[in-house]
C-alpha cells in the first residue's frame, strides 16, 4: 500500500564517523511518501549531517547533496 517500514537512511563522507539520520527516518516510519513529506525528510537528513570544508567540496555542497539525493532516494522508493 506504499506505506514504509523499517527505515533507514545512513549517510557517509559527511561527518567524522557513517551516521544515521534517525530524524528523517522517524518522519517517514509508518507514511506514505509525497513529495511534501519527502522534502522535509531530507532536510532532516541535511541537518543530521555535519560536513567539513576541504579541498573536494565544500560544507554548504556537501550538504546539498544529502538534501538532493535523500529527497530524489525516497521519492524513487516511493514510486517503486
Amino acid at each position: 500500500d506504499g506505506t514504509l517500514h523499517e527505515v533507514r537512511i545512513a549517510l557517509g563522507a559527511v561527518g567524522p564517523v557513517p551516521l544515521r539520520a534517525r530524524a528523517a527516518e522517524a518522519l517517514l516510519e509508518g507514511r506514505r511518501v509525497d513529495e511534501a513529506l519527502a522534502t522535509a525528510a531530507a532536510q532532516a537528513a541535511a541537518d543530521a549531517a555535519t560536513p567539513i570544508d576541504d579541498v573536494r567540496a565544500s560544507a554548504w555542497y556537501r550538504r546539498e547533496l544529502v538534501r538532493n539525493l535523500t529527497r530524489r532516494t525516497i521519492a524513487d522508493v516511493a514510486a517503486s
